[in-house]
């Protein structure tokens, strides 16, 4: 069963009253996919001002229409996000939750974005398109039989461009979680640390991930400096995925996605990205 209270707010705010080390906690978004049937695209979150905006293959209760008789084979990615630009001297963290990802090496994304998804477009999966990835990284599915190409890592990145390990020049080496064996089903917690403290041009990313049979959270990239002429184009956050509609697509249900906010302490920094003071997801029964 899915959660039907604010327990990650609750911890926050245990974390701020009973250490001191922040001055305020805020959930500016939570969504536990609750929706019913239908497509996500205008309704609210849980907690938000804000609507989404999906394309159409994304649903209100965290599925996605994947198959070839739903959505055209021509959608090569899609997204939904959520309006959001960032204000100096906060810490956000960005979750997301997804079960069950079957498919073949393509992928769900999670991150901070500039600009918004569209209800019919062929590609706003955060590369090259209405909706760039700024900040944020994505999980495979199955990794086919045989040697793992490097493309096929998962990636914790800044910037929209190719998904090598070396693109952009931006990004450093992929993430050091795997990716799914071939033939198996899988979960994965995504997370990624906005610190906008130093004000603007020392604001740093850091990422994180998850696995069912992990204890806490792994960093997957160090702390990375965001160019500071790319600060203007976190507008946005959201999920995102790659070649939904071929043959052997990623699939997926989204379970929970949160975008929250404190005010700390530099004490409180290294805390941040741990995920021990934070309750754990808790997936559909």
């Amino acid at each position: 069963m899915k959660r039907t209270v604010t327990q990650l707010f609750a911890a926050a705010m245990a974390v701020a009253l009973t250490t001191g080390s922040a001055t305020a906690a805020t959930i500016i978004y939570q969504d536990d996919f609750n929706g019913g049937t239908g497509n996500i695209h205008g309704l609210a979150p849980d907690i938000g001002a804000n609507n989404w905006v999906a394309h159409t293959m994304w649903n209100a209760d965290g599925s996605i229409d994947s198959t070839t008789g739903t959505v055209a084979p021509a959608i090569n990615g899609s997204s939904m996000t959520l309006a959001f630009t960032p204000a100096n001297g906060l810490v956000y963290t960005l979750d997301a939750s997804i079960s069950g990802i079957v498919g073949d090496t393509d992928w769900f994304g999670l991150g901070f974005a500039n600009g918004q998804s569209t209800v019919n477009s062929a590609n706003t999966r955060f590369i090259t398109s209405t909706v760039v990835g700024t900040a944020w990284m994505l999980f495979r599915g199955q990794n086919p039989p045989g040697p793992t190409p490097a493309p096929t890592l998962n990636v914790a990145q800044l910037g929209s461009g190719a998904l090598a390990p070396t693109a952009n020049g931006s990004q450093t080496s992929p993430a050091n979680w795997t990716a799914l064996a071939a033939d198996a089903a899988g979960s994965i917690d995504m997370r990624i640390v906005l610190d906008t403290t130093g004000g603007s041009g020392n604001w740093t990313a850091t990422w994180y991930a998850k696995r069912p049979a992990d204890a806490s959270y792994s960093e997957v990239r160090a702390s990375t400096l965001v160019p500071g002429s790319s600060e203007a184009n976190f507008t946005s956050v959201g999920l995102a995925i790659s070649n939904p509609s071929t043959t052997n697509g990623i699939d997926g249900t989204v379970e929970f996605f949160s975008l929250t906010s404190v005010v700390p302490e530099p004490s409180s920094l290294a805390l941040m990205g741990l995920g021990g003071l934070f309750v754990a997801r808790r997936r559909r029964a």
